[in-house]
């Protein structure tokens, strides 16, 4: 007698292409039924998921342009002289360095590795040296870059404002009449001035000057606070002689360098020298 097993075999509905058995038909029931479930389960968010796309874009976008307009802004920001945003940084950097150059030499002091005429001679003279070299490698850089900044605007306008057509080449500011070429001429003679103080003063190479200068006062320092480089092997006491004669030298140094290169003697100038010496 055939088990159940090779009965279901033989039952010709439960063979490949033959109608389905009534447990057929509720397994595929079921099947349909959980698919539906999930379906109206997730019909919400189907029905949301548009309406989230187009926030999601919206953000999207807005998120791009407010990036487009920063970048731009802050390209302006950039561009603009240091001293119209960063004076108050850099007047606080200046104060800060200040603060914690005199704050190490108190330190040596409280710990007896220096003696009172060596800090007073660190205090009075280096310090003040170091802080006011700093400033005005500050005040150089503003004063190029100012000056830099008004030459690149006048020169861009002059061009502009005489290609620009009015009537009978005058300005209409509201409350009275402005003439063009009278505009163009204070124009092109500010440019002038501004070029001409510029090569006079030379604020880029006082700039460079001075903030080399100043980072070479604080190399020094903190060489010998930290008793590295030349000082290693000595203490505070015995190496303060040789770093006060380095000291010195930095600063004769600068001033051969600042009459020599970067404010050098006219021709002139450098010719009277010539004939005193040679009449000696």
């Amino acid at each position: 007698m055939p088990d159940s097993k090779s009965y279901r075999e033989q039952d010709p509905f439960n063979s490949p292409g033959s109608p389905r058995t009534a447990g057929s038909d509720r397994i595929w029931l079921e099947r349909l039924s959980d698919v539906l479930a999930r379906y109206w389960r997730a019909l919400p968010d189907l029905l949301t998921s548009p309406v989230e796309y187009v926030i999601n874009l919206i953000r999207t976008v807005a998120s791009v342009l407010g990036a487009l307009i920063m970048v731009v802004l802050k390209t302006f920001y950039v561009l603009l002289p240091a001293t119209s945003h960063s004076a108050r940084d850099d007047a606080r950097y200046d104060r800060q360095k200040s603060a914690d150059l005199s704050g190490m030499i108190q330190t040596l002091v409280q710990e007896n590795r220096l003696d009172r005429y060596q800090v007073k001679i660190l205090t009075d003279c280096w310090l003040d040296q170091m802080a006011w070299t700093s400033a005005r490698a500050t005040r150089e850089r503003n004063a190029d870059e100012l000056i830099r900044w008004w030459q690149i605007i006048f020169g861009v306008l002059i061009p502009v404002l005489v290609n620009v057509q009015t009537p009978d080449r005058m300005f209409d500011l509201g409350f009275t009449l402005l003439s063009q070429d009278v505009v163009i001429s204070t124009l092109g003679i500010t440019v002038a001035i501004l070029t001409a103080v510029y090569q006079f003063r030379r604020p880029e190479q006082r700039w460079r000057h001075y903030r080399t200068l100043a980072e070479r006062y604080q190399t020094e320092f903190w060489s010998y606070v930290s008793l590295s480089g030349t000082y290693r092997g000595l203490d505070h006491r015995q190496a303060f002689h040789l770093f006060n004669s380095r000291m010195i030298h930095i600063r004769e140094e600068d001033v051969t360098k600042f009459f020599g290169e970067v404010v050098p003697a006219s021709p002139q100038a450098k010719e009277a020298e010539r004939a005193l010496q040679g009449g000696r």
